[in-house]
């Protein structure tokens, strides 16, 4: 990894506080290790592998669900499309194969049924923030309560007798995902204060539409979670409270945690929106390598820095905001972050331009990788420097400048040539490339393309013709040295601009004695990143 001192003005920026224990190579569990082993169910001991449910119409369609929105009668606020896989007072969860992809699928109790109802509330935590409630069963204003951030969902369900509830929930879960779930049925739910029924069972189905198995789980108060991988391998769940979300790992290997998605996103309590709007730049995923047995890292979004400095004081890097990561036990080992920026948000900046700052040892910079585009988004992947406590995604403006020019003499006859050789330096946080022009007479006379790696100096050369006589200055970015010319302006002098015959190599200044002595320079980049 390519690690560099900061240099040059940061556009956007969003600050990451972290313990982090090191960090290195490309972990491997990133886009490009997308493939499942298979999913599984995990509860306190009990782990069990499950197959989605699979058919040829979207999740949203088999879920059928009914209100007086979508149908002019027989709707009863239900789900009709589950009415098989339903049962009375449980609550069905499985996952769905569909053209749309996978989905997880939540239904509480039977349509039509000899129950009495219910209520139950569900803390749900590591929803990808790409993805939304395609179903909200009921999302018409009457008792459910919906409450979303960018990868948590707090819903409260109240049906009635014969009817159901549930939701279903479709987008970036084609990926490694982790989702907790926490219930609360009955009496240890707290936002209902009167209701009949209740719920006996939790079932998590697996294996075929037409006949699926069905796993009861050993607790209706225990958090649960459902994930991609096997039994076999580390597992995480979620705890989510006072704004912070916890990451527990159960088991020794990579693993990949998801951090809140933007700092400071918004909370929306309104069962009619399906997630919250997508923010310019969010974070998609923590991966760990190889953390300690039994490590649990606290994830917190906070509007200001808790460290004495930060990007912005140090480079002038235009804060964004802060997410603060505490190892509250074991340890997290080698670090790589996953992260997104919308399109709109870079403007006219390259995406190469985005790099990620750590504190490591003083502001320094590492590359981000350009991982993939979804939509209007640009994914990025980067690693973390070993012994950083903060990181920040920013992009870097051009940093090369022009430190001293020299000439291969100073003295020269009218219509000879002069060498002049420039040293252009990168002050910046990655390499760049840019165009490097040459002056005489207030007029472009030549131009070098040059890159220059971070922290580095190249060397530009250019030959110049100079017919006038006098003593004139050459200028390179503010670099000016001085050349005599002597003698009289050569028989093939004009007064027009113009490149020397082909083969000589360089782009003359021919002008006639009539423009004087009178000499300027300026020097013009412009970058590509």
């Amino acid at each position: 990894m390519t690690r560099v001192q900061a240099g040059g003005t940061v556009v956007l920026a969003v600050v990451v506080v972290a313990s982090l224990v090191g960090a290195g190579a490309s972990l491997g569990i990133g886009p490009a290790a997308a493939q499942q082993e298979g999913y599984v169910v995990e509860q306190g001991e009990q782990c069990q592998a499950i197959t989605p449910l699979s058919s040829d119409v979207s999740a949203e369609e088999r879920y059928d669900y009914r209100s007086h929105q979508t149908h002019d009668e027989d709707y009863d606020y239900s789900s009709h499309g589950t009415v098989d896989l339903q049962r009375d007072d449980v609550s069905t969860i499985f996952l769905h194969e569909g053209p749309e992809g996978l989905s997880l699928v939540i239904v509480h109790d039977r349509l039509g049924g000899g129950t009495e109802g219910g209520v139950t509330t569900y803390d749900i935590v590591g929803l990808p923030a790409e993805g939304e409630w395609v179903v909200k069963d009921d999302d018409v204003g009457y008792d459910d309560v919906w409450v979303h951030g960018d990868v948590w969902t707090e819903v409260s369900w109240f049906w009635e007798d014969g009817r159901t509830d549930g939701g279903v929930y479709t987008g970036g879960l084609d990926d490694r995902f982790e989702i907790t779930i926490d219930p609360a049925y009955g009496e240890e739910q707290e936002t209902y204060a009167e209701w009949e029924g209740e719920v006996g069972a939790i079932h998590v189905l697996s294996g075929s539409l037409e006949s699926p198995e069905r796993i009861a789980l050993a607790s209706l108060s225990e958090p649960f979670v459902v994930r991609s991988g096997s039994c076999a391998g580390p597992s995480v769940s979620y705890e989510r409270s006072d704004g912070a979300i916890t990451g527990s790992i159960d088991g020794s290997g990579d693993v990949a945690l998801r951090p809140p998605a933007a700092p400071n996103g918004p909370v929306i309590e309104d069962a009619a929106i399906p997630s919250v709007p997508r923010e310019p730049i969010e974070f998609e995923r923590l991966f760990v390598s190889q953390p300690g047995l039994d490590a649990r890292v606290s994830l917190e979004t906070v509007e200001e820095s808790p460290l004495d400095d930060s990007p912005a004081e140090r480079d002038g890097v235009e804060s964004y905001a802060y997410l603060a990561i505490e190892e509250e036990s074991g340890g997290i080992g080698d670090v790589r972050v996953r992260f997104s920026v919308d399109r709109s948000a870079l403007d006219a900046a390259d995406p190469e331009s985005v790099v990620l700052y750590d504190d490591a040892d003083g502001w320094g910079a590492t590359e981000a990788e350009l991982a993939g585009e979804t939509g209007e988004r640009y994914l990025f992947e980067a690693s973390v420097e070993d012994g950083a406590s903060t990181v920040a995604v920013a992009t870097h403006d051009p940093a090369l400048s022009a430190t001293d020019i020299e000439l291969d003499r100073t003295t020269i006859e009218a219509g000879e040539s002069v060498e002049v050789r420039a040293t252009v330096e990168n002050t910046g946080p990655v390499a760049g490339t840019g165009s490097v022009s040459l002056y005489v007479f207030d007029q472009v006379v030549d131009e070098r393309e040059v890159t220059v790696e971070e922290e580095g100096r190249e060397l530009v050369t250019f030959t110049q013709r100079i017919d006038v006589p006098g003593t004139h200055t050459i200028e390179v970015e503010g670099q000016s040295a001085e050349v005599e010319v002597t003698g009289e302006p050569p028989e093939d002098s004009t007064v027009e601009v113009g490149p020397l015959d082909e083969g000589e190599g360089t782009s003359p200044l021919v002008v006639g004695v009539a423009l004087g002595a009178l000499v300027a320079g300026l020097l013009v980049f412009w970058w590509r990143y």
